[in-house]
């Protein structure tokens, strides 16, 4: 592991974590630009539907996003590939939930037709809805490439982390499948 190699993922890591910053700042300052809309009772993705005012914002900040976690992937798996095929696998899932939930959202808009989604919203939702699982499943993979015995102190933490995670997955699975709905404010 060379010097250079870990500064790359250390900024690539820095940019991943202003990217969760920034998408959560971009639902809240879009959606004041956003007459009707609000983000307790509309999905993010309706920012970025044709009849958003702030819609070209929305995909540019997707973009950005998705660009950097897949970065932050890329640099993962360099990072650690000599760890193996849990490297490997974490790294493709960071790049699968940048390309999923950034790019997906940045090219695909969630426009509704007729109380239904139209292809383009179906392929948006697949792409967000791969993302979203592949981000999900990544604690499972980091736990088997970073076992808690090898992080001192933290013996403990294996029970709390799966009792948890797994309610946590499976409430919040369904929860965000069924937010995905075309629920625009106009």
């Amino acid at each position: 592991m060379t010097n250079s190699l870990a500064q790359h993922t250390r900024i690539a890591s820095f940019g991943a974590v202003m990217a969760c910053i920034g998408d959560w700042v971009v639902l809240f300052v879009l959606g004041r630009y956003y007459p009707g809309y609000s983000q307790l009772e509309h999905s993010i993705s309706s920012l970025g539907a044709s009849n958003s005012p702030v819609a070209q914002w929305a995909e540019i900040s997707w973009l950005i996003i998705g660009l950097l976690f897949i970065w932050f992937g890329v640099e993962f798996g360099r990072q650690y590939r000599a760890e193996g095929t849990y490297a490997k696998v974490a790294s493709w899932l960071i790049i699968l939930y940048g390309a999923g939930e950034g790019l997906g959202s940045a090219f695909f808009k969630v426009d509704p037709l007729h109380h239904s989604l139209s292809f383009i919203g179906i392929i948006h939702q697949l792409t967000s809805i791969c993302g979203v699982l592949a981000i999900l499943l990544l604690p499972l993979v980091i736990k088997r490439l970073f076992p808690f015995r090898s992080i001192p102190g933290f013996p403990f933490f294996r029970l709390r982390f799966c009792s948890w995670w797994c309610p946590a997955w499976l409430i919040s699975v369904p929860i965000f499948c069924s937010s995905r709905s075309s629920n625009s404010p106009n």
